[in-house]
């Protein structure tokens, strides 16, 4: 409210509603999935196992992040229309940046579950330290001249910011991830959805995503 006033606070909580909403995918899956995690990092000699379930798990995230932050930048005008009435107009503008970091979020879930299945706790919780405190760093930064687009910026960024720092201590239990089986095909795929999204711009956005 300090940096930014009430209206812009309003708009910014309007898209993190529909980022919270889609996070319960990725929230509840590696909530489902760290017992199994735990068993295997508590035993022995199963390494293999352990990282296979990542790179599947990573696959599994990084495709239906991908799927969900473009279904819901395409819709994000009526969208917001529908839940929050026309008063709510730069709300829209705000959610396409949010959903970088929901893309940017599912693809970190299985960072602190892993580190925690290896009994990395303390370490977990000095680099989260670290991570918030970048947040509040580019909030501070970012909102005074950008109101709510610099909040939704800041929350893109941080998750780079996450990325940059867990990926390595990830990487150095479990080796690093098979972008080259992991990134084509998602890729490939948005790029289709962006030439309709493109081709049919005059289009009803729901006719559109569901094309």
């Amino acid at each position: 409210y300090g940096l930014g006033g009430s209206d812009q606070v309003g708009w910014y909580e309007g898209g993190y509603r529909f980022l919270e909403a889609v996070m319960v995918l990725s929230t509840s899956f590696m909530i489902a999935l760290f017992p199994m995690l735990s068993r295997l990092g508590a035993a022995q000699g199963n390494k293999e196992e352990m990282v296979r379930a990542y790179h599947r798990a990573s696959k599994f995230l990084l495709w239906s992040g991908v799927f969900c932050a473009l279904a819901v930048s395409r819709v994000a005008v009526p969208l917001t229309q529908l839940c929050y009435g026309k008063d709510f107009g730069p709300t829209a503008q705000l959610v396409p940046v949010l959903m970088i970091a929901l893309a940017l979020i599912h693809l970190n879930a299985p960072f602190g579950r892993i580190l925690l299945a290896f009994g990395k706790e303390k370490q977990l919780v000095h680099f989260s330290v670290l991570t918030v405190t970048c947040n509040i760093l580019l909030n501070l930064l970012l909102i005074p001249g950008w109101g709510a687009y610099g909040a939704a910026a800041a929350t893109a960024l941080s998750e780079i910011v996450s990325f940059a720092v867990f990926y390595p201590m990830v990487r150095a239990q479990l080796g690093p991830l098979p972008w080259g089986g992991l990134l084509p095909k998602p890729l490939a795929c948005a790029a289709v959805f962006g030439g309709i999204a493109y081709c049919t711009g005059g289009m009803n956005p729901w006719i559109s995503a569901v094309l």
